[in-house]
């Protein structure tokens, strides 16, 4: 029964056009990419990485990390644009929070890690810490006291022998910070530069000023375009007026609009 029930599966599939195997790989393709939308969804696992952390915003200020000693691994995310998680050491030294590039596995060079290549076009990160998540931003240590005291305090919190360390591995260490808050809107904006007059249209404008002076009020004999027509202040109109030389049969000056 069961071989005439495959039989009559692998005609019905000969059929279709499907060749054998099709569903089987299919099957697992589809659970492929399952299984990386729920990575990217719910952050990483393991060694792969995820994507935007989820869980409650923790506060910006610590005076103590000693909570979270028990906690072994952190999930660390970079790039706020298009988030990237990956899960990571770290140790907390009163106010002070501090993650390391690899230690004992994976590149040696610490520019080899995705999100240190990250940080390092934009420093802000999130770190989850069990169920909250805190929002820092990521400095590299460079003091050299500072660096030894964490590199310690890393070693001994994952029982690492200092005898053990890697000539070969360059570790860097990076002091999580809380974010400071962005400049308030309520600041004054400066008023813009007024911008230069041209030589060609002072000219003019100094042109117009010496003629009017030189006779019967040019200004208030001259016909304005009605209000309806333009609605244009005069004294915006002043500074883009071409004089042209006086009329032979009249005093007044013809000008032009220009």
């Amino acid at each position: 029964m069961d071989r005439s029930r495959t039989q009559r599966v692998g005609h019905q599939r000969r059929q279709a056009g499907l060749p054998a195997g099709w569903c089987r790989v299919h099957a697992g393709g589809l659970a492929l990419l399952l299984g990386s939308a729920f990575l990217l969804a719910c952050g990483p696992v393991g060694p792969c990485a995820g994507g935007a952390l989820s869980g409650e915003v923790g506060p910006s200020q610590i005076q103590d990390w000693s909570f979270a000693a028990e906690i072994e691994t952190a999930q660390l995310e970079t790039r706020p644009d298009e988030p990237h998680s990956v899960n990571t050491w770290f140790v907390g030294i009163g106010a002070s929070l501090y993650v390391p590039t690899s230690m004992i596995r994976g590149p040696r060079t610490p520019t080899e890690r995705s999100w240190v290549s990250h940080v390092s076009i934009d420093p802000r990160v999130r770190i989850r810490l069990g169920e909250p998540v805190f929002e820092r931003v990521a400095v590299r240590v460079t003091d050299e006291s500072e660096y030894e005291r964490a590199r310690a305090a890393l070693e001994a919190k994952y029982d690492l022998d200092v005898a053990d360390r890697d000539p070969e591995r360059t570790i860097w260490i990076y002091r999580l910070e809380p974010q400071t808050p962005s400049r308030a809107r309520s600041e004054p904006i400066p008023a813009p530069t007024p911008t230069p007059i041209p030589k060609q249209r002072a000219a003019y404008r100094s042109a117009f000023s010496a003629s009017a002076a030189s006779t019967n009020d040019v200004v208030g004999r001259m016909k304005m375009p009605s209000a309806s027509a333009h609605s244009v202040a005069p004294s915006c109109i002043v500074p883009w007026m071409k004089v042209l030389r006086p009329s032979r049969r009249s005093s007044q000056l013809r000008i032009r609009i220009g």
